[in-house]
């Protein structure tokens, strides 16, 4: 038998996080790696006394997303930063003031690549505190100092100065959760510990409850219920502790039969943080190429500012090798944007192969995709069959519908792309590849990851270079060149005479919303190509599936709304700065307030 000793000394070099628990779900051991990973163990660069915030303190605080992981912050806490309005949960915020007094503050509900920042000269310091989204970080500046800290999905950060000296009194660390000095906690009034600058600091956890340590998440519960006697299959999952996303392990302890506590294995998941940083990363650079001349993206039809900002930054995501995730509605044009990828890549001499995951059953998607070889299964072609990862080499697979793949699928395509190598159904032999993949979906798989229905790995490895395509109601000011373009493309292709679009036609088009998208215009435009008799479409040749969407209005009245609507959001958007609204709608000042006025918008 070991004795405790040399227990101790295995569990120290065993290279995963290791917790134990008594029956009282008391932490009774914990090794050095599962320290370092929650923040137990920690080192910072400038100390601070033991103490707690008081009135007239500077609070400089930058919370990527309210309520998560900053303690559950709510309105009522805003009261003692003088907030009295409600700031949505969810949202990015930023403040710069004293406790108990007041301050400045921004705030947006849409995350995005633009930098959420406010800066400010308080009590002789100068202070700014800036998100950025892209990085995922969030930089907390007194002066001279800075006070970064990266996060992988949310943190509350914040800084204090003492109101009299103006020296730092408070500032967050890694392994705040285990100290309980979340954002929450710390404008409420709690205790901060003392910290000493450049040494090694560590949290005493013996002896305290698991739940009031790590929190409640699956890993933690499933954990609980083993001491208390269940049975438990929790082996290798995913799950998010204390807001960092592990793979952990449960096990009972039992002693002469009889329960005697349990312990979880605790793996970070640097693979995954690795791959963040790979995209963040790469975003960065793909930001800074420059235009080329060819341009295949002139496929996908429209003007918009938004359909423009899409086709320029598919254009630069092309230029670099990495995986990319379409993600729209269906019917939005995720395989023809897929295609104009594959051909503005270095890729474009090679195929362009696409699969739909959905439109086939397991064992045939998995023949299909990976191929097998001679005599694999019963009814197997006798020279074998080369899979669509093979046909793809050197040029782009794409995989739509991702969402719907079998998870025992999903392990070997992650295997694929991040290994380079496959392996064809009943060989022993993997092959070498080198493929460009694009996956897409019409599913929230960030959702289907938090219900199980989809590996968590095997999105971070997808989701490098994401790209949101935009329904069709959102970018109805692309319609007139969408049905001029499409009415050109379906008379060609039944050797008819061009015909074009009534006002009244278009007026009925215009007011409808297309759940179904650009596919769905198509079939509209073509099935009234066919029954018009003359060379004008009129509107009783536009069969809509919605009656509501029938508008009495004229060309003009739909304009004038779509107008008002585009300021009216475009203020939302910049927090009524009226400056920023000209710049982004690319009007003159005199329009601008004669259009305030026309609509009657409040500023």
């Amino acid at each position: 038998m070991l004795n405790e000793l040399q227990r101790c000394e295995i569990i120290e070099k065993i290279p995963v996080g290791v917790i134990v628990v008594d029956t009282e779900k008391k932490i009774i051991e914990i090794n050095r790696k599962a320290k370092d990973i929650f923040g137990i163990k920690y080192r910072i660069d400038l100390g601070h006394d033991e103490g707690k915030i008081e009135e007239g303190d500077i609070v400089i605080i930058g919370d990527n997303s309210i309520g998560l992981d900053d303690g559950g912050i709510d309105n009522n806490d805003f009261k003692s930063l003088g907030i009295k309005e409600k700031i949505k949960k969810g949202s990015a915020f930023v403040y710069i003031g004293k406790y108990k007094i007041g301050g400045e503050y921004k705030c947006k509900d849409v995350q995005s690549r633009e930098i959420l920042s406010l800066e400010k000269y308080i009590s002789g310091k100068q202070c700014k505190v800036e998100i950025d989204f892209l990085s995922k970080m969030i930089n907390i500046k007194v002066d001279e100092k800075q006070f970064p800290y990266k996060y992988i999905k949310g943190i509350g950060h914040v800084v204090i100065l003492d109101r009299k000296s103006g020296n730092i009194k408070f500032y967050q660390s890694k392994g705040y959760s285990v100290r309980k000095e979340d954002l929450k906690s710390i404008l409420n009034g709690k205790t901060f510990m003392k910290k000493f600058s450049g040494l090694d600091m560590e949290t005493d956890v013996i002896g305290e409850k698991i739940i009031d340590v790590l929190g409640t998440s699956a890993g933690i519960q499933t954990l609980i219920k083993a001491v208390e006697g269940n049975e438990t299959n929790f082996v290798n999952e995913y799950d998010e502790i204390n807001g960092r996303p592990v793979r952990c392990s449960v096990y009972q302890i039992k002693k002469k039969n009889k329960i005697d506590g349990a312990f979880i294995l605790v793996e970070d998941l640097s693979e995954i943080n690795k791959i963040i940083n790979e995209k963040e990363e790469i975003l960065k650079k793909l930001l800074e190429i420059e235009d080329t001349v060819y341009n295949p993206f002139d496929s996908i039809i429209g003007e918009s500012k938004i359909i423009q900002e899409l086709k320029c930054y598919a254009k630069k995501a092309a230029l670099s090798n990495s995986t990319i995730l379409l993600l729209g509605e269906s019917g939005t044009g995720k395989s023809k944007l897929a295609r104009a990828i594959h051909e503005y890549s270095d890729r474009k001499e090679k195929r362009f192969v696409e699969l739909n995951c959905g439109a086939l059953s397991e064992n045939l998607l998995e023949s299909e995709l990976f191929g097998y070889e001679k005599g694999a299964f019963t009814g197997a072609r006798k020279e074998g069959k080369k899979g669509l990862i093979e046909s793809a080499q050197g040029g782009t697979l794409f995989l739509d519908e991702i969402s719907e793949m079998p998870l025992n699928l999903q392990v070997k395509l992650l295997h694929v792309i991040q290994n380079k190598k496959f392996l064809p159904v009943g060989s022993i032999e993997p092959k070498d590849i080198d493929v460009r993949f694009i996956c897409a979906s019409n599913r929230d798989l960030k959702k289907m990851v938090e219900n199980g229905e989809f590996r968590e790995d095997l999105y971070y490895r997808i989701n490098v270079i994401p790209i949101l395509i935009p329904p069709l109601r959102s970018r109805k000011e692309d319609l007139y060149l969408l049905t001029e373009s499409l009415i050109r493309e379906i008379t060609k292709k039944e050797n008819m005479d061009y015909k074009v679009l009534s006002d009244e036609a278009f007026n009925k088009l215009y007011s409808y919303d297309f759940p179904g998208n650009v596919r769905e215009l198509e079939n509209i435009l073509e099935r009234a190509v066919n029954i018009c008799e003359g060379n004008t479409i009129t509107d009783k040749e536009i069969m809509l599936n919605y009656d509501k969407s029938i508008s009495t209005k004229t060309l003009k009245e739909i304009l004038e709304d779509a107008e008002k609507k585009a300021i009216v959001n475009c203020l939302k958007k910049y927090d009524g700065d009226k400056n920023m609204a000209m710049k982004a709608l690319d009007i003159k000042k005199t329009s601008f307030y004669e259009k305030i006025k026309k609509y009657g918008i409040k500023l």
